[in-house]
């Protein structure tokens, strides 16, 4: 079970390692779209495009990380407040929550990726990008994610 909890932390190490990658990516790319849009007067019309795409891995991407190293908001008010086996079921309890919610979410984005695919719906952008692409991004985040709530639940009780 530690290998695997391991192996998920991986995981979402290296996803958090691409989404931080590409924030510089789109920070660079803005730049070069404003400089080219405002001192070189030829805008690159693909930046506004792929820079949502970019941004939109961002966040998936970032998710299992952030809650990796828990991140993401969270209000402590009861949970700090109970100690012993208590504190064990409430931090399982709400690692299974989260994992449902994430599972939702997967199941969620895998269903609108399929659509996606199916009826071969492009963005209405200069690009005309089939959205199942950057829809997978959401999907593969949303699976990250909830590998790495199994991988904390696997490990509640031991590290508390």
């Amino acid at each position: 079970m530690r290998r695997l909890a391991a192996l998920f932390d991986r995981l979402s190490d290296a996803a958090g390692a691409v989404a931080g990658a590409a924030t510089l990516v789109l920070t660079i790319m803005v730049t070069a779209g404003v400089v080219a849009r405002r001192v070189l007067n030829a805008p690159f019309l693909f930046v506004e495009e792929v820079s949502g795409y970019v941004v939109l891995l961002i966040v998936f991407l970032g998710l299992a990380y952030t809650m990796k190293v828990g991140g993401h908001v969270r209000v402590e008010v009861l949970v700090e407040r109970v100690r012993g086996r208590g504190a064990v079921v409430l931090r399982g309890a709400t690692l299974v929550l989260a994992g449902a919610w994430a599972a939702i979410l997967l199941a969620g984005t895998i269903y609108q990726v399929r659509e996606y695919y199916t009826q071969n719906v492009l963005s209405f952008a200069y690009l005309q990008t089939p959205l199942w692409i950057p829809g997978s991004l959401m999907a593969v985040g949303a699976a990250i994610l909830v590998l790495q709530c199994l991988a904390l639940l696997l490990r509640v009780g031991r590290d508390d």
